[in-house]
C-alpha cells in the first residue's frame, strides 16, 4: 500500500495534537465520569496516551553528553563509564516519567468504553496538499478502526467481523464472506461510513479477547 493512504498512530497522535492546541478551552474538574468530560479534554488525553507510546526509549544525542559531562565531573570517572552510567540514570528516570504518564489498563478500558468509537473513528488521514480526504480504501478504512495490523490480519479480522455481526442474514458461508470482501476492497468508504459500518466494527473489535486497550 502506498505510503501515503497509511493511517498510524503517529498520524492519528499529529492530527488530535493539532485540533487540541488549535481549540481554546478550560478544562473542567475531574469530578464527572470520563464522557461528561469537555471534548477537548477527553481528546488531549488521549492524544497524550497515544504520544506517551509512541516516545523512543532513547535519550537524544545532546541529552546524554550533558549528562555525561556532568555526571562524569562529579563522579570523577573515565568517558566511558560516565556514559554508561549517564544512560542507567536516564532509562530509570524515563520509566518513573512513563509510568506517571501512561494510565492503567483499567483507566483506559473505561475511558474507551465511554468514547472509543467516536475518537478511533476521527481521525481521517489528510492528501499530500493537507486538504481533506474525499474518500478513503478499504484498507486504510480498516486501519481506523484496528489499528496496528497488516493488510491480511485486517482481511482476516474483517471476514471475523462479518461472520459474527450479521446475525439478521442468512448464515453466511466462506464464499459469501470472500464475496463481500472483494465487494469492499473495491469500494470507497465515505465519511459517514465512520459512523455507521465503522462504529459498528470498532466496537465489535473492542469486545474481542484479543483488544489491547494499551495499544489502543
Amino acid at each position: 500500500m502506498a505510503k501515503s493512504a497509511e493511517m498510524n498512530a503517529k498520524n492519528i497522535a499529529a492530527q488530535f495534537r493539532r485540533m487540541v492546541e488549535a481549540e481554546t478551552f478550560t478544562p473542567t474538574d475531574d469530578t464527572g465520569t470520563f464522557a461528561e468530560q469537555d471534548f477537548f479534554t477527553q481528546l488531549g488525553w488521549f492524544t497524550n496516551q497515544i504520544e506517551a507510546r509512541l516516545k523512543k526509549n532513547t535519550p537524544s544525542p545532546d541529552v546524554l553528553a550533558m549528562m555525561v559531562a556532568a555526571g562524569g565531573s562529579m563522579l570523577k570517572i573515565d568517558t566511558n563509564a560516565a556514559i554508561n552510567k549517564a544512560y542507567e540514570i536516564w532509562q530509570a528516570g524515563n520509566v518513573k516519567i512513563r509510568a506517571a504518564t501512561l494510565c492503567s489498563r483499567e483507566e483506559i478500558e473505561e475511558n474507551l468504553s465511554q468514547v472509543g468509537s467516536e475518537f478511533r473513528l476521527g481521525a481521517w488521514n489528510k492528501k499530500k496538499d493537507g486538504s481533506d480526504r474525499i474518500n478513503l480504501e478499504f484498507v486504510p478504512f480498516i486501519r481506523l478502526c484496528i489499528p496496528d495490523h497488516t493488510e491480511d490480519e485486517l482481511k482476516t479480522l474483517y471476514r471475523d467481523y462479518i461472520e459474527e455481526t450479521h446475525p439478521g442474514e442468512k448464515k453466511l458461508n466462506r464464499e459469501d464472506i470472500q464475496s463481500r470482501l472483494r465487494e469492499k476492497t473495491g469500494s470507497r468508504f465515505l465519511p459517514e461510513a465512520l459512523y455507521t459500518e465503522g462504529h459498528q466494527i470498532v466496537s465489535w473489535w473492542m469486545k474481542r479477547e484479543s483488544f489491547d486497550p494499551l495499544s489502543f
